[in-house]
């Protein structure tokens, strides 16, 4: 029975090898599918104190609107930057896929 066995390891070993060798050689693709997703917390818009409206007067309202401006510039370039980055590398990924082995 051992014998048999043995004999019957050995058979389903030749076949697989027999197997894999009568296959020609195929050349696998692998293409990179997915796109780059905007982290939007890396992304650089601090926030404005508000001061309180009860005792708000003119000066306050001009400091207000000059630190909303300055906070708008510093969060706009932030996300100009970003988009930026990630159009370009999301491009280059669209163009890797794209192209013949």
């Amino acid at each position: 029975m051992k014998i048999f066995i043995k004999g019957l390891a050995v058979f389903g070993l030749i076949m697989v090898l027999a197997g894999c060798a009568s296959n020609p050689t195929q050349i696998l693709r692998v293409e990179v599918e997915r796109e780059l997703v905007f982290p939007i917390q890396l992304v650089d818009c601090p926030s404005v104190r508000i001061p309180n409206p009860v005792t708000l007067t003119e000066e306050d309202i001009s400091r207000l609107l000059r630190s909303y401006a300055a906070t708008n510039r510093r969060c706009q370039a932030s996300l100009n930057s970003f988009k930026t980055f990630f159009e370009e590398r999301n491009k280059l990924i669209r163009e890797t896929n794209a192209r013949p082995l």
